[in-house]
């Protein structure tokens, strides 16, 4: 059976753990981000469909 050097198991976890929390960073990164674009793509899309009336024609109805 072949041995390994101390602090192998240690070195492993230690990298393991620094990676979930590269991970995390970026997954609340991206949820932070992630709408910005959402909202510009929406309002492009429905910019073109609102309709400005005027207070009096809302009234009427």
């Amino acid at each position: 059976m072949m041995t390994r050097p101390t602090g192998v198991r240690a070195h492993v976890r230690a990298l393991f753990q620094f990676l979930v929390r590269v991970l995390r960073f970026l997954f609340i990164l991206g949820l932070v981000m992630l709408p910005t674009p959402l909202v510009l793509v929406l309002a492009a899309i429905v910019d073109p469909h609102r309709r400005n009336l005027p207070a009096e024609v809302l009234r009427k109805k």
